[in-house]
């Protein structure tokens, strides 16, 4: 097949899935302190924003591990890489009307943070969460619940970086 054969058949394909009323839907929720950015968006992915001591303690500890912190019904707290399979919560599940806190971390040296972004879905239908709070508001817990009734979900440090699968959480999980 030449190039304009090619050409022709895909954009034959495209205006059939357009008339099919084909959509892609993406509902992004943003939430984000009144300090924030735009630039900010890039800092992970500009390694001049670290000193050398913590650029080194992020290579040797392989990147950066999301932590979650929440509690259960009986205020015990929990720690949980969202990068790890987690085992279960107990005494009632997770309390979502306690702090549940995003801590960045490369070793015992905590980051701060400046945005991120859960996710689910794709291209045709996703639905996305922005925000640079380090204690998640209402709506980041709404969404990081329902997040994880869903097959794949991802969170991101930086727009320009590759999507980083999590794990769901406990009661989450399905």
């Amino acid at each position: 097949m030449n190039n304009k054969t090619l050409l022709k058949f895909l954009i034959s394909c495209f205006a059939m899935i357009l008339s099919l009323g084909v959509q892609a839907q993406s509902i992004i929720f943003s939430d984000f302190t009144e300090d924030f950015k735009e630039e900010n968006k890039f800092y992970y992915t500009d390694w001049t924003n670290f000193s050398v001591e913590c650029a080194q303690m992020i290579i040797k500890e392989g990147g950066i591990t999301p932590i979650l912190e929440f509690y259960d019904k009986t205020g015990e707290k929990y720690l949980y890489s969202l990068l790890e399979k987690n085992p279960p919560v107990s005494n009632g599940g997770i309390d979502i009307s306690k702090p549940m806190i995003l801590h960045l971390m490369a070793g015992d040296y905590e980051l701060p943070v400046k945005w991120y972004e859960f996710g689910v879905g794709c291209w045709i239908d996703s639905n996305k969460y922005q925000s640079n709070r380090q204690i998640m508001s209402a709506t980041g817990k709404s969404f990081l619940k329902k997040l994880f009734s869903c097959d794949f979900y991802y969170l991101k440090l930086s727009p320009v970086e590759a999507p980083n699968k999590i794990y769901k959480i406990g009661p989450f999980a399905k």
